[in-house]
């Protein structure tokens, strides 16, 4: 697909970010990569804004460090499901921000309310929608599109449950079926016929929180999301290319670092729910092992930027931990592309879009537990192709940790060469 005839310089781009925390994984990079042939507008939300110490300031410099580069920040609408206000802020944004009057919009989902009023409105104007498909995919999706079969995924429902209250389990599903439709129709039928004249359609699988395929261009950073997406929307508007952190990469290999640093980041990304006890008890002995293992003395702890604080495992598995030299990272203090490549010689992490930004250009151990987030039955999927990342299922498996599994980095495509491909 190509479009127009302008001069890069002479082009407009206006990326919208939904979240404070993960700037400098995602967009920061692209950013960078882009800022001296396009004109950037930064849209961030105030989704954890408030809690985020250093967004701000980073977006200053940029946009001192740069002439082309311009932010404001967004407040969003309380997401409340009935809510009339939301629908008209929603239907307000683009006019407000004036998006048709850009080459391009940078978007991090395609399936949001939000999302289809801006790609509705910009259907009537030359600007071209681009998504940066950003989200881990769930479990359920990966098992929904692989089999392809709805059958299957409710018999497993119903045979774990076959002895386990089933009469009332299966009225839990009738009822939340029906607040579905009654939400659906609210939402994507009335409102938006009301306030725009037309309806939304309810995409297929927009519950399971992927790409819908409603944009003119639509980038993944792994060859597994990639297949699997091509599955459903074919390959005419994916393309695939190195994930955004690989940009630190290049400026890391140029560091001297010679991996005799004996110190261990702890990435842990269990921020609703409490662990089970036997998951902390997973945490400890995998910590154990790989800091002899590795000769560790000193432990990093990043919690996740939304963890609550109500929750107590935190305060246990620390406790635990007291024999290290420890150090508690407030994620909302810092970003966690932080001279992670020359701080630490091993990473260990639960399944998060963190761990996969890091395999990316990290040069020592990255080592990802699945089923310790308070959550069970994962699988390594769930990080697409595992690139540069060793997975352990389960406690059991941590003294006998196969590296068989291993997959090395392979270097795709930069985004902006493919991008300023496409659109020259």
């Amino acid at each position: 697909m190509t479009i127009g005839t302008l001069k890069n310089s002479e082009k407009k781009i206006v990326i919208f970010s939904g979240s404070a925390y993960n700037f400098d994984e995602y967009l920061k990079p692209l950013i960078i990569e882009l800022i001296n042939k396009f004109n950037i507008f930064f849209i961030q939300s105030d989704f954890y804004l408030n809690q985020n110490k250093y967004l701000i300031n980073e977006l200053k410099q940029l946009s001192i460090k740069y002439k082309n580069f311009n932010f404001t920040t967004y407040q969003l609408p309380e997401e409340k499901p009935y809510s009339l206000k939301k629908h008209i802020l929603y239907k307000k944004f683009s006019k407000d921000f004036k998006l048709e009057n850009y080459d391009f919009f940078f978007m991090v989902t395609d399936f949001s309310l939000f999302d289809l009023y801006n790609l509705n409105y910009l259907k009537k104007f030359e600007t071209k929608t681009v998504l940066l498909f950003c989200n881990t995919l769930r479990n359920t999706f990966i098992e929904y599109i692989e089999n392809k079969n709805t059958k299957l995924l409710i018999s497993k429902k119903i045979k774990k449950n076959s002895n386990i209250f089933i009469i009332k389990n299966l009225l839990r599903v009738i009822l939340f079926k029906f607040k579905k439709l009654i939400y659906e129709f609210y939402n994507y039928k009335i409102v938006p016929l009301i306030l725009i004249k037309t309806y939304f359609k309810v995409e297929k699988y927009y519950k399971f929180a992927c790409p819908q395929g409603n944009c003119d261009f639509t980038f993944t950073f792994d060859k597994f999301d990639y297949n699997l997406l091509k599955k459903i929307y074919g390959q005419n508007v994916m393309y695939l290319v190195n994930h955004p952190s690989y940009f630190y990469r290049n400026f890391y290999l140029q560091k001297n670092n010679s991996n005799n640093n004996k110190k261990m980041l702890i990435l842990l990304s269990c921020y609703d729910r409490e662990m089970f006890p036997s998951q902390i008890n997973y945490w400890i002995e995998a910590i154990n092992f790989f800091s002899k293992k590795y000769l560790i003395k000193k432990l990093d702890i990043r919690f996740h930027p939304r963890t609550d604080k109500k929750l107590k495992w935190p305060g246990i598995l620390v406790n635990k931990l007291n024999k290290f030299n420890i150090k508690l990272i407030n994620a909302n203090d810092e970003p966690l592309i932080n001279n992670l490549d020359i701080e630490y010689k091993i990473i260990i992490g639960s399944t998060s879009g963190s761990l996969k930004s890091i395999s990316s250009f990290f040069r020592g151990k990255i080592i990802c537990l699945l089923n310790s987030n308070g959550k069970l039955n994962e699988t390594k999927n769930l990080l697409g192709s595992g690139e540069n990342i060793i997975f352990i299922n389960n406690k059991n498996e941590i003294d006998n940790f196969d590296q068989n599994n291993y997959k090395e980095f392979v270097d795709k495509e930069s985004f902006s060469k493919k991008f300023l491909q496409l659109i020259n």
